[in-house]
């Protein structure tokens, strides 16, 4: 079981901890980049690791009463302080990298050091050298490319120092510090190349999420022409649908149809076909182009269940062909060469189908489910406007024949004689029929000799 105590204590730890990682690590807000936000927090840390390094050997230096002869004084030492801390300094700012590369002075101060003091053991060269590799990978890893090879130039002139200046002269010293350079070449390479495929992988990585980015732009600019084609078919079939509800004529209504589809959509033909009286047939009631009119003053018909147009008469449902050539059922018209893709639509009221609107394009798959939407909205409105224009022409037909009779029962009650009665019916009745011969006659009882007489008046 957790002790509350111990908890409160560690949490206390981790505060502090964050504190001072924030007040002695944490890197300047003038640094955004992640990257060079990462080297600047190393930076700080590594020099202030070297910074107490340089201390502690201050301190012991002075401590030490009797110096081994050659040994690093502590002034030398102090120096290096000095500029480590004043590095320090510069690692917390956005000049983080000078800051690295100060740092880096007093690991040449040891070789260089040779200069003013001459008379060091090989041992002691060697000792150098080991130690200069530290900072040989540090400095490969964080400083920049030009500030690596400042460093490693100054490595470089430090091999002639150490052979000039060794004592006594011995080409084990020359062979550490060749030994040094080297690596120091090696490591600098290492890294720029490790830096190079970083760099590689990076830019593979912002184009492939540019891609990305790309394909959904690619992606939305698709979805926002879908809606726009289908607010297209939206307002195109209200369009459609407020004038069907206007017409009253039907031939006229058909030819608005086809002709107002063919308009909005660029269909490469329109067609429109009805039911024939025996139900059997379906005769085209209008088409655009020459080849509609054509079909239409032929009467061009295709029996119900035959081919893509009677196969939605049969079914009381759409047909949808993307591939005419690939359709045995379909047949073929001359006047329509061009014909690729169809889409024929049952015009329907309920399960009674009145016929079938029938759309063709020059392309293949150039049909899809919003052509299928669009012409299902406006076969429907065909499918009620038909109808109603039937139920008008029934209505007026009735209205007329009422006006006839009601106009004949006013004549006939005006008329002075039987014959003149008789002339008035032969007159209405075959100039409402539209004859040219009426005959009305009227006959009376049988005699007692069995024959009829009777009346008779032409018009």
């Amino acid at each position: 079981m957790n002790d509350p105590k111990n908890n409160s204590f560690l949490e206390t730890v981790k505060q502090i901890g964050k504190q001072l990682d924030k007040l002695l690590f944490q890197p300047s807000a003038n640094v955004t980049n992640e990257r060079d936000r990462l080297r600047a927090y190393v930076t700080s840390i590594l020099l202030f690791m070297i910074s107490l390094a340089l201390l502690y050997g201050i301190l012991r230096t002075i401590a030490n009463a009797n110096p081994t002869p050659g040994a690093v004084s502590w002034q030398i030492l102090a120096a290096g302080e000095l500029i480590v801390l004043v590095g320090y300094g510069l690692s917390r700012t956005k000049y983080y990298s000078w800051g690295l590369g100060l740092a880096f002075i007093p690991m040449l101060m040891l070789p260089y050091r040779l200069l003013l003091d001459p008379v060091a053991s090989v041992d002691q060269i060697e000792t150098i050298d080991i130690w200069l590799v530290v900072p040989l990978l540090v400095g490969g890893l964080l400083l920049p490319r030009t500030s690596y090879y400042v460093w490693l130039a100054l490595i470089a002139m430090a091999v002639p120092i150490i052979q000039i200046f060794t004592t006594p002269s011995d080409g084990g010293a020359l062979t550490m510090a060749v030994f040094v350079f080297m690596c120091a070449v090696l490591i600098g390479f290492t890294s720029r190349f490790q830096a190079r495929l970083e760099t590689q992988a990076l830019t593979a990585l912002q184009a492939k999420n540019l891609a990305e980015k790309e394909g959904i732009i690619e992606q939305l600019q698709q979805a926002e022409a879908l809606q726009q084609q289908r607010a297209q078919v939206i307002e195109a079939s209200y369009e459609i649908n407020t004038k069907l509800a206007t017409i009253l004529e039907p031939q006229q209504l058909i030819n608005e149809v086809i002709n107002q589809i063919q308009a909005l959509f660029n269909y490469n033909y329109v067609q429109l076909y009805l039911k024939d009286d025996s139900g059997e047939n379906l005769v085209v009631a209008g088409g655009t182009g020459e080849a509609g009119q054509l079909l239409f003053s032929r009467k061009h018909q295709i029996p119900v269940g035959k081919g893509l147009v009677g196969q939605a008469a049969a079914t009381n449902t759409y047909v949808l062909v993307d591939d005419v050539s690939q359709i045995g059922t379909w047949i073929s018209n001359p006047l329509l060469p061009n014909t690729k893709s169809e889409l024929a639509v049952p015009i329907a009221v309920g399960d009674t189908v009145l016929g079938v609107l029938d759309v063709q394009h020059d392309e293949e798959h150039a049909l899809g489910e919003e052509d299928v939407a669009l012409l299902q909205s406006v076969s429907s409105a065909v499918a009620i406007a038909l109808q109603n224009a039937r139920l008008y022409r029934q209505t007026q037909k009735r209205a007329d024949q009422e006006s006839v009779v009601n106009r004949i029962n006013q004549q006939l009650l005006n008329a002075p004689s039987v014959e003149r009665v008789l002339e008035i019916a032969a007159q209405e009745l075959g100039q409402y029929l539209g004859v040219r011969r009426a005959t009305v006659q009227l006959s009376r009882a049988a005699k007692e000799n069995g024959r009829h007489s009777g009346e008779k008046s032409n018009a």
